[in-house]
């Protein structure tokens, strides 16, 4: 499966450096953990690589900070010990329990 990427995300994302380089349309995604490509332009074979971002994309880190959002700075971690800390009040003082089972999931 492709996740196209909008340019105007990758002009966001991509060090100074290398924005320049960034093509009008085109990019997609590589949703592929083991991969250090991130972005790609299937057409000029152009890639963006972990090492040519700004930040750290959460699917292709394995160690903290792993980025759920990095629009907000909300990492694996955070979600987690919020989980933890909702699993442990009790029921009558937090409505947000019912939401716990979004996060369930995550490892």
């Amino acid at each position: 499966m492709l996740f196209y990427t909008d340019s105007e995300t990758l002009r966001h994302l991509v060090k100074e450096t290398r924005r320049s380089e960034i093509k009008d349309a085109g990019y997609y995604f590589c949703k592929e953990p083991d991969c250090e490509t991130l972005y790609y332009h299937p057409e000029s074979g152009q890639t963006f690589e972990k090492i040519d971002l700004t930040i750290h994309v959460g699917l292709k880190e394995t160690e903290d900070p792993v980025w759920v959002c990095y629009c907000f700075d909300i990492s694996k971690k955070m979600i987690q010990e919020e989980a933890v800390f909702i699993r442990n009040t009790p029921v009558g003082s937090c409505p947000d329990k019912v939401k716990i089972t979004k996060v369930e999931g995550i490892q």
